[in-house]
């Protein structure tokens, strides 16, 4: 079991599997599951100069959040859930050792063996070639 997991979601559904598989793995009353969503900063368009832009994408990964947390805070599990800015991979990975999980659960694809190469640059797989800690990509 884990004490210390960090789950980086986006703004969609698909990470509900990512989520449940941190709970199962997580130490009951003691481990601490982290939702993350980072909120990718544009070049030139600081959360500064554009706070009313920045704001609505804050409050609607906020919101998302919530809905994520949900069943956790209903099993009594703990958690945190931020909303932080940034390059995603980067960002993921310095919250990963800030944190000091020791285990990153994070939502992937499927790669088509046909079609060797493509899927390879998605952030699942660079945040899982370069986490310092162990990483269970769900499908």
């Amino acid at each position: 079991m884990f004490r210390t997991i960090v789950v980086p979601v986006d703004l969609t559904d698909r990470n509900r599997p990512a989520v449940e598989m941190a709970a199962k793995l997580s130490t009951p009353s003691q481990g601490t599951i982290h939702l993350l969503h980072v909120i990718e900063t544009i070049p030139g368009f600081s959360v500064e100069e554009e706070p009313e832009f920045y704001g609505r994408l804050e409050k609607r990964a906020t919101e998302h959040l919530d809905s994520l947390s949900a069943p956790l805070s209903e099993r009594g599990i703990r958690f945190e859930a931020d909303v932080i800015y940034g390059a995603r991979a980067k960002t993921i990975l310095e919250e990963v050792i800030r944190i000091g999980a020791d285990l990153l659960v994070i939502q992937s694809h499927r790669i088509d063996g046909e079609r060797r190469g493509e899927g390879l640059g998605t952030l699942s797989h660079q945040v899982g070639l370069f986490a310092p800690c162990p990483v269970l990509l769900v499908r």
